[in-house]
């Protein structure tokens, strides 16, 4: 994200005033395949209550009604939902969450990664770990965008798929 600072020119001696500072973000290049993303790094912050956090550029996460992607694990964590704690092996692994905010149901959450560039893979795949635990999950639905803005649903799954939050995460692999 970029700020400037704009004024036209009226003629060799006559200027407008400056206006700004005008925001602007350019466009995100495509990721070279294979890439693989932990989460752990230090543009993925961990929210205090009632925030954000921090995501790193390219990435998005649109806020719908009531829901929103945030980083893990939580600072206070909900009660019967959700991981415990991250899959990896790192000690205090981060990840993402979807989280509801003021128990709305009925809705849903998006996040985006950067463009991937899956030209150099002969067989490209996607794979993922999944904690899903929680009465109130509906499912879960992964898309895939081409470059003309299609979207194709390549995986989903239904409901609750742990029962506790200290169950382990399920490794999912999708053929793209």
């Amino acid at each position: 994200t970029y700020e400037a600072w704009v004024r036209d020119s009226c003629g060799p001696t006559s200027f407008s005033g400056w206006v700004g500072p005008v925001q602007f973000t350019t466009a995100c290049l495509a990721v070279p395949a294979p890439w693989s993303e932990s989460f752990d790094g230090f543009s993925w912050t961990v929210p205090g209550f009632n925030q954000a956090g921090t995501w790193p550029s390219c990435w998005n996460r649109p806020t719908n009604s009531g829901m929103t992607y945030l980083v893990g694990p939580p600072q206070f964590s909900s009660f019967n939902t959700g991981p415990s704690e991250d899959h990896g092996p790192s000690v205090n692994g981060k990840f993402v969450y979807l989280e509801s905010v003021g128990f709305t149901n009925g809705t849903s959450g998006t996040f985006r990664t950067p463009w991937i560039n899956l030209s150099p893979l002969a067989v490209p795949e996607l794979t993922f770990w999944y904690h899903a635990y929680g009465f109130q999950i509906a499912g879960t639905q992964l898309h895939v965008e081409d470059t003309a803005g299609v979207f194709t649903l390549v995986w989903s799954s239904t409901g609750e798929i742990q029962t506790a939050q200290t169950d382990p995460w399920s490794e999912v692999t999708v053929s793209l």
